[in-house]
């Protein structure tokens, strides 16, 4: 088995990092390699093309700006390209747009090395992700109808999926594509949650699906 790594890292120490892991001995026979690597996430798209990499390892954390919106260009252009997001970061935030745009797999860098060479592994071999993948675990989470036990809402279920969406930080597109329906759609169910919460804004929105348990 060979696996092809494109790594987009924008630390210099991580990137060589990585190249020494997957070239220690005890990993040798699983011949993971680093075949190319950028510092930014800017034309994903062209450097996938050209180093055609059988999974893109990357971190979304960038001076300045995520790599979220490149994942999902990529996604979109390339559809069959695998993506594992390998990141400092413990926000849910950015746990939830990954969920969105279809990243492939989420490991932080504090987990287990073996975690992250089990990842790969599996991700190559088309295996699915486990049920309770953190992955899985936020997309049931964000699409979810059910209420928060024994609490009374006057939001309907697709409401508190929107809700969940917008807890997460994310707009109206995104929530768009990950519950299937129309920007105006959406529109109306934001609407209508700060219509029937009398909340000011999607900001204090998301505050009170928090502080009520909704996410």
């Amino acid at each position: 088995m060979s696996i092809r790594l494109l790594v987009v890292e924008p630390f210099e120490i991580v990137r060589v990092g990585l190249r020494a892991l997957f070239d220690a001995t005890e990993y040798v026979s699983l011949d993971i390699s680093v075949i190319a690597e950028i510092n930014s996430p800017n034309n994903l798209v062209i450097h996938h093309l050209a180093f055609r990499p059988d999974i893109v390892l990357m971190e979304v954390q960038f001076p300045g700006l995520t790599g979220f919106e490149e994942i999902d260009t990529l996604k979109k252009a390339i559809p069959q390209s695998k993506v594992l997001v390998y990141t400092a970061s413990d926000n849910p935030m950015f746990l939830a747009q990954a969920a969105v745009i279809g990243v492939d797999e989420y490991i932080e860098k504090t987990e287990a090395i073996t975690d992250l060479i089990a990842a790969l592994v599996n991700l190559h071999a088309g295996k699915e992700r486990p049920i309770g993948h953190k992955l899985n675990r936020i997309i049931e989470r964000m699409k979810s109808k059910r209420h928060p036990i024994g609490q009374e809402s006057p939001l309907t279920g697709r409401e508190l999926q929107v809700l969940r969406h917008i807890a997460f930080g994310m707009s109206n597109k995104e929530i768009a594509r990950s519950l299937n329906i129309s920007i105006d759609t959406v529109k109306e169910h934001v609407q209508n949650i700060l219509r029937k919460t009398g909340l000011r804004d999607r900001t204090h929105a998301a505050v009170w699906a928090v502080r009520n348990k909704m996410i």
